[in-house]
């Protein structure tokens, strides 16, 4: 039954060369490959895929890093101004907001009153 089956094509083994690389390029590609289920060579290899790309389009690595920070940085006020939005259309932060305005002055009315005792107690000292 097994000779019944075709024999699949055997295509050519990639062919591979063995390079020195830091010791901290290749923790860091551990790293970052078990996030993505990649192996460390394959991670290695992906990075460098991407740095071939950059650079066929003049890109440096600090302009990349730069255009990834600020994309980075968008992406965080754009999702921080959709949590408040959302916050604010559920009526929740004008309650917070509300809450927090009462405890302030709830604060300054017994700050008030403890120095108003304190100052009559002091002029009632001063009197006798």
């Amino acid at each position: 039954m097994l000779d019944a089956l075709p024999t699949p094509a055997i295509s050519q083994p990639a062919s591979f060369q063995s390079v020195k690389l830091p010791a901290s390029l290749v923790n860091d590609a551990k790293a970052s490959a078990q996030t993505f289920r990649r192996s460390t060579a394959a991670q290695i290899e992906y990075w460098a895929i991407l740095g071939k790309s950059l650079e066929a389009q003049g890109i440096t690595s600090e302009e990349a890093r730069v255009r990834v920070e600020r994309s980075e940085a968008g992406y965080q006020v754009r999702s921080l101004i959709a949590k408040l939005n959302a916050v604010e259309d559920s009526g929740a932060l004008r309650e917070a907001v509300s809450k927090v305005i009462a405890e302030n002055e709830r604060k300054a009315q017994a700050n008030s009153t403890v120095k108003a005792k304190a100052k009559a107690k002091t002029a009632m000292a001063t009197t006798n």
